[in-house]
């Protein structure tokens, strides 16, 4: 997947993203943190929670020895809380069949892992902070792409999307796009109905048991993607991965791109040792790589 995508690496005798079919990404010249080839003929989804289950099975596995700079991230962390008497299990979540390496795919537990009471707990000990750093980076990712904060009527409109005027089940990006927005005007006609008397009226057929419902539809009208404030976001995550980089006292942070800008000049560098040799890409590429994207 990663020589296939370009991704700090290539295979020199197959250059996958010189055919026809390839497509082009055209980002703004100011991105210098977007890395991805910008040459394409496929892109890659990851399974987000098999990510999670390997993440929560790399800290469970008895030879994995996973440090962040001078701390260790182990799983006995866990079991010393688990049998401390000061805490409780309403305290921290956690049995010890949660952090069983045998159950590979425990999903539950990765949840219970990643617990405000747990997370706090860990935060509290000065010399489990590897523990809690790990813990906390997965957090992000469940909060990032598994984490359903997805109203029911947002669930009712997507699968309306497929509804009397249309029996299609699947459907593009693009036509998702464009019904999103059809249901967005939809609403904000209906709020100006019910708020706004200077509006010519419009009757739309309604429930009787919603006929007493007043309450405020929403009136932000579905954004572009291109629209979207992508740089905040990035530069919001960045200050975030410095935060958590940043409460490893013993790590040496002055290594540390001082900001978004001094960070993504490494990418320049890591690319020009990023080579493919037997089959195999370099294992100090791959540390380092590791790092650049965490960051």
């Amino acid at each position: 997947m990663r020589l296939v995508s370009g991704f700090f690496g290539s295979v020199p005798n197959f250059q996958i993203h010189e055919h026809s079919q390839a497509f082009k990404i055209q980002i703004k010249l100011q991105w210098s943190w977007f890395y991805l080839r910008k040459e394409q003929l496929l892109l890659f989804l990851q399974d987000a929670t098999h990510l999670v289950t390997k993440w929560r099975n790399r800290l469970l596995s008895s030879t994995a020895k996973l440090r962040i700079g001078n701390r260790s991230i182990s799983v006995n962390h866990l079991y010393d809380i688990i049998n401390n008497l000061a805490y409780t299990k309403f305290d921290h979540c956690l049995t010890k069949s949660d952090i069983n390496p045998k159950d590979r795919q425990n999903f539950s537990s990765c949840l219970k892992l990643t617990s405000d009471g747990l997370l706090q707990i860990l935060s509290e000990n000065v010399n489990i902070q590897g523990t809690f750093a790990y813990l906390r980076m997965l957090k992000m990712i469940i909060v990032t792409y598994i984490e359903k904060k997805t109203t029911i009527t947002e669930r009712k409109n997507t699968r309306a999307l497929s509804g009397i005027y249309s029996t299609i089940v699947n459907f593009t990006v693009h036509d998702f796009l464009q019904r999103a927005q059809k249901l967005s005007l939809l609403n904000d006609i209906k709020y100006k109905q019910l708020h706004d008397p200077s509006v010519d009226k419009l009757i739309f057929p309604v429930h009787y048991k919603h006929q007493n419902d007043r309450h405020s539809l929403s009136t932000q009208c579905q954004n572009e993607i291109d629209q979207l404030d992508v740089e905040q976001v990035i530069a919001n995550a960045y200050d975030e991965a410095v935060d958590i980089f940043d409460d490893l006292e013993e790590l040496c942070t002055s290594s540390l791109p001082s900001n978004l800008k001094a960070s993504s000049k490494a990418e320049e560098t890591i690319r020009s040792i990023s080579a493919f040799v037997n089959g195999d890409v370099i294992d100090e590429v791959e540390d380092v790589t590791a790092l650049l994207v965490c960051l």
